[in-house]
């Protein structure tokens, strides 16, 4: 789609950043970007396997930042640390978050450097409607404090199988709670994701024609549709590359700002 894509991994896990990187590399990360108030994004940029695409670094050193960002002393605002640094400095087209799987102070910097999020949810699991509430009250607090323009652009359910009258129930109700905010594509689930996560690839490198694969191309379609053709509920903008796909399984919300 020729669009210029950062993807900024948040999460101290890390396993986006193994995916994409090369090989590792002694830029400074998204600790470093937090933390230093002298490192920049320029900075901290670094080359993957995907054309257009870069990428800051996520590390386990990743967990040691909410505390350091509870210092008011040093942290008056402690959600806008990256937005100061990403939307002030960034020309890419579209920039992806991928938060770590907790509603922390991480997340909440993530969300308040974005422009629209994407919250997913298993379908497979009675519990996946548990701390929902808690991840709106978080984007409302974040819309209501430093990021206004803040919304959702949709809720993807993942791990989805159609057959399944579990999955079935999730999806209606996802669909009666979110109406036009719940995405129509749906991540199934898919053995060819786990063989291409154990080869250090992203699913779309390692069979570009599996379900899984088929899955994401559509999921990109439908963000681009919603980014220029906001719904009613979303106030949107450009596009999603197919890096989206390492972005989804573990985080409660993937971030985008275009």
């Amino acid at each position: 789609m020729g669009y210029k894509v950062l993807f900024v991994d948040c999460d101290a896990q890390a396993n986006a950043t193994k995916l994409l990187q090369m090989q590792p590399e002694a830029n400074p990360g998204v600790t470093e970007l937090i933390l230093n108030p002298d490192t920049k994004l320029d900075d901290c940029l670094t080359a993957t396997k995907l054309p257009n695409v870069s990428l800051v670094r996520g590390s386990i050193r990743l967990a040691s930042v909410e505390n350091r960002l509870r210092e008011p002393s040093l942290y008056p605002i402690p959600i806008g640390v990256l937005k100061g640094k990403v939307r002030k400095e960034t020309d890419f087209d579209i920039v992806l978050f991928d938060t770590p799987p907790s509603l922390s102070l991480i997340t909440m910097n993530a969300l308040a450097a974005s422009d629209f999020v994407i919250v997913p949810m298993e379908s497979g699991s009675g519990f996946s409607f548990d701390g929902l509430d808690d991840l709106l009250n978080i984007i409302a607090t974040v819309r209501n404090s430093v990021q206004p323009e803040l919304a959702i652009l949709g809720v993807l359910l993942t791990k989805h199988d159609s057959r399944r009258n579990v999955c079935q129930a999730v999806f209606q109700m996802v669909q009666d709670r979110f109406k036009g905010d719940c995405l129509s594509t749906t991540i199934s689930m898919s053995t060819a994701a786990q063989k291409a996560e154990l080869q250090r690839d992203t699913v779309l490198q390692y069979d570009r024609k599996c379900s899984a694969s088929r899955d994401y191309i559509a999921l990109a379609n439908e963000v681009v549709t919603r980014l220029h053709h906001p719904l009613p509920t979303a106030r949107v903008k450009p596009e999603v590359a197919k890096v989206i796909a390492e972005a989804i399984p573990e985080a409660p919300v993937v971030a985008v700002s275009a």
